[in-house]
This record gives structure tokens, sequence and C-alpha cells, in this order.
């Protein structure tokens, strides 16, 4: 596992820093074209994996509780993650989580 790992990072690695660049541009832009929540919705099925939406709502969950006051413990039970998942969270809102505060005070108290 590790050997295939090592080797999609080094793929990515091949590409200069200006189609990095380039392609993280066409990804926030496509995210920000989405002009409905059903064509979002679509994109986001489209785009990832069950696991991978599983695991990025997770995490854009765990960033509003915080955000919201919860403890690291109620955040753990609530959601079924581990300490340390929450701590990585805690520790992007510390460093720069501007993006996660800019989305998350847009974001409904429900889905509707």
């Amino acid at each position: 596992m590790k050997r295939l790992y090592l080797e999609k990072v080094k793929r990515l690695e091949k590409l200069s820093k200006e189609k990095q660049e380039d392609l993280g541009f066409d990804l926030v832009n496509a995210m920000v074209t989405a002009n409905s929540l059903a064509d979002a919705a679509l994109f986001v099925q489209d785009l990832l994996t069950r696991n991978e939406v599983k695991i990025l709502s997770k995490r854009l969950r765990i960033a509003k509780l915080l955000l919201s006051g919860m403890t690291y413990e109620e955040i753990e039970k609530d959601l079924h993650v581990s300490h340390g998942t929450v701590a990585k969270i805690a520790a992007w809102l510390t460093q720069r989580g501007d993006g996660f505060r800019n989305i998350i005070k847009k974001l409904p108290n429900q889905k509707t």
C-alpha cells in the first residue's frame, strides 16, 4: 500500500507548479459555478467517491461544531470520529481556518 501511495505522490510532483495551480483553479471555479444545490450535489457525486464525500463532510461538520463551542469528546461521540481527527481540524482552524469560518457562517442551520 505504501508503495502505491508513494507512486501517486511522485506522479503529482511531476506536474509543474503552474500546472498544479491550473488544476486547482479549474476545481475551485467548477465549485463556484454550480447555480443550485442540485447542480452542486450532482457535481460532488460525479467528482468524489462516497467515502471521500463522507470524509469531507465530517471534516466540515467537525469544524462547524468546534466553532460552535462543542468539546472534542462531544464531537467524537456525535460523529464517531477519533480524537486525532478532531485535533487535526482544530489545528487547521487555529493555523489557517479562514476558509472554514467563511463558509460555515454562510451555511443554513438545517438542510432544506
